[in-house]
């Protein structure tokens, strides 16, 4: 939206490196993932007046779902430095998670095989916490996807500079 609106240029004119410029709108974008995501405790925190509910499930799938989003939006904020067109951001974004539905469904159907089809899906990492469990693998297959895409998103900024 900064290059529609030509913003752009006083931020890339700034003695602020690109890391500090995609690392704060990943952070600003976090901060609104986890205002949502507290919105959802709302309904949880009404019903354990008048029931027994499982926290750590229901914290776990919170982390799962933070993790998530922050991966995705880590991608489609280095989309959104390749290109200024917001059709193709969104149509990118997804079809990113178009195709990672696919490959989880493939990878899980029947007679199928493919464990690498199940370990690219970033559905077959988001299932585990939806069910309460934390597992390493999950947190790190997030992390290194956000910080994959960053990397990109802040080595084109500087390539493009140069």
């Amino acid at each position: 939206e900064e290059k529609i609106r030509k913003q752009n240029i006083l931020l890339t004119s700034a003695a602020v490196p690109y890391s500090v410029i995609i690392t704060s709108k990943l952070f600003a974008i976090f901060s609104v993932a986890i205002v949502f995501s507290t919105l959802n405790l709302i309904f949880p925190m009404t019903i354990s007046g008048m029931a027994n509910l499982d926290w750590g499930k229901i914290l776990a799938s919170i982390l799962g779902i933070l993790l998530f989003q922050l991966s995705f939006a880590s991608f489609c904020l280095w989309i959104a430095t390749l290109t200024h067109n917001i059709m193709f951001i969104l149509l990118s974004s997804l079809s990113v998670l178009l195709l990672s539905f696919i490959l989880f469904f493939s990878a899980t159907s029947e007679g199928s095989t493919s464990e690498l089809f199940l370990y690219i899906s970033a559905f077959s990492h988001l299932l585990p916490p939806l069910s309460g469990l934390i597992r390493s693998t999950d947190i790190i297959y997030f992390v290194l996807i956000t910080l994959l895409f960053t990397s990109l998103s802040i080595i084109y900024l500087r390539f493009k500079r140069d």
